[in-house]
């Protein structure tokens, strides 16, 4: 998730500020990613929600499913089939 950041040239400061704009246009606060949690997404600590992946997908412009792809598992684990 680090590299992908990096490549689009984003600081987690910009992705904070680009996912609270995503989230209060949509009215969804579930799709803002504080720096401090892409920290901890980043370094393998949490296991982001769908939202946050969305939104991250958004930031990136990249399709949602392949960022689900590393977490497929772990999010299997948490909310069943999606």
């Amino acid at each position: 998730m680090r590299r992908l950041r990096e490549q689009c040239g984003f600081n987690q400061r910009e992705v904070d500020r680009r996912t609270d704009r995503i989230a209060q246009q949509k009215n969804n606060k579930a799709l803002h990613v504080s720096r401090t949690y892409l920290r901890d997404i980043e370094r393998g600590t949490s296991v982001p929600s769908m939202d946050k992946l969305k939104a991250l997908a958004l930031v990136y412009e990249q399709d949602h499913e392949e960022l689900v792809k590393p977490y497929h598992k772990d999010l299997l684990k948490l909310y069943g089939a999606f």
